[in-house]
């Protein structure tokens, strides 16, 4: 008969982590998805450009152009709104 050797195992720490919703997005970053896509239509639709995305926080991105987006722009507060509602490149 074979021999079984019990051995003690310490108890491990799990940590739950709850899921997180997507966020509801700003008014202000709705309106300045808005914004953008009046801006940038013109742009985009000649071919030219980047394809990108901009979301609020953990919230479904918003694409501009054709294609899977090079990047991701994330906006985490309303400081961020304006940053990029000012298009000015050196306030992000």
């Amino acid at each position: 008969m074979r021999e079984v050797q019990i051995v003690e195992v310490p108890p491990t720490r799990s940590v739950e982590v709850p899921a997180t919703p997507l966020s509801i997005p700003d008014p202000g970053f709705v309106r300045l998805v808005d914004l953008l896509r009046k801006v940038c239509r013109a742009y985009y639709e000649s071919g030219r450009g980047v394809p990108v995305s901009l979301q609020w926080q953990n919230g479904k991105p918003y694409r501009f152009g054709q294609g899977e987006p090079a990047f991701t722009v994330t906006v985490n507060d309303k400081a961020g709104i304006s940053a990029i509602a000012s298009l000015d490149g050196t306030t992000f």
